[in-house]
């Protein structure tokens, strides 16, 4: 192995940013938690925009510390003084011991964002996979309500709406071309009413530009793999995105019931397919209908 490589103060300043990063963003969850507490009788946008604010925290916080070690003459024993300034001499000596292990940590963490990138990646060949396979066009009087519904919402850039035969869910995506795609068995089995619901929801998505949010956390996702405190930020920000896209396409309708109808309908065409991947948790799905018709758990 290259020994100067090994001993490249950059890589010891990226080790070190990583395990720094494990406190502060411990510390971004905490704060959040206790805002999400202050914020629970707010709109579902608020909460989003909080949780938002803390994700971005995980760009922030390791740019800023890396540039701060990496200005130092040497790394390793600034980021021993940064965080031991005020421990004991042993903690100090702790710490120090890390210095050898920390390239490996750097390769384990770069091991781990390769392994992820390429599931990233099948992912987005599966979703074009999606969009390109078993799709057709819907009625005319689906499209048409889909446009009147678009133009509601303010929506300038053309959607198309797909049908699919292999997609279990509906979904949207793209970020040029915006296509959302209902199943085949949501079309069959669901009532006009219903799938007006349904649409209304994706529609809303794209009118908040959801998608770029979405791209957003699941590279820092990647990135960060090895911190909860991104994984359980990012499920606040999925949570808040679906109520406030439920809160958008209730608005829209008019309709409490009948959204809600069309939440459980779909509810019971996923539990048909094989593959409970793809489908809401029991938990997730009360929640949501609780919290759309207003009633106590």
């Amino acid at each position: 192995m290259n020994t100067r490589l090994w001993d490249n103060p950059s890589l010891h300043t990226l080790a070190w940013t990583l395990l720094h990063l494990l406190w502060q963003g411990a510390l971004v969850a905490g704060l959040l938690a206790v805002a999400l507490v202050f914020l629970r009788k707010r709109s579902p946008n608020a909460r989003y925009l909080a949780a938002c604010v803390a994700l971005s925290l995980f760009v922030v916080l390791p740019t800023a510390t890396y540039f701060s070690l990496g200005t130092a003459q040497s790394p390793t024993s600034t980021a021993i003084a940064y965080v031991s300034e005020s421990v004991s001499h042993g903690s100090t000596s702790l710490l120090s011991s890390l210095t050898p292990y920390l390239p490996w940590l750097v390769l384990l963490w770069s091991g781990g964002v390769v392994l992820l990138s390429l599931r990233l990646l099948c992912g987005w060949v599966g979703v074009y996979r999606l969009g390109r396979v078993q799709t057709q066009a819907v009625s005319l009087d689906l499209c048409h309500r889909a446009e009147q519904l678009a133009q509601q919402l303010g929506i300038a850039r053309p959607v198309q709406v797909l049908a699919s035969g292999i997609a279990e869910v509906p979904m949207t995506f793209g970020m040029l071309r915006q296509v959302v795609l209902l199943p085949v068995s949501a079309i069959a089995g669901l009532t006009p009413q219903m799938l007006e619901a349904v649409i209304a929801h994706e529609l809303a998505h794209i009118r908040r530009y959801d998608y770029v949010v979405n791209l957003f956390q699941t590279v820092l996702e990647t990135l960060f793999f090895y911190h909860p405190a991104v994984w359980w930020i990012s499920k606040q920000i999925r949570n808040e995105r679906e109520n406030a896209c439920d809160d958008m396409a209730v608005a829209l309708l008019g309709n409490r019931v009948h959204y809600v109808r069309a939440l459980t309908q779909m509810e019971e065409l996923r539990a048909v397919p094989a593959s409970p991947a793809l489908a809401f948790t029991q938990g997730d799905l009360l929640t949501r209908v609780q919290r759309i018709l207003g009633v106590p758990a």
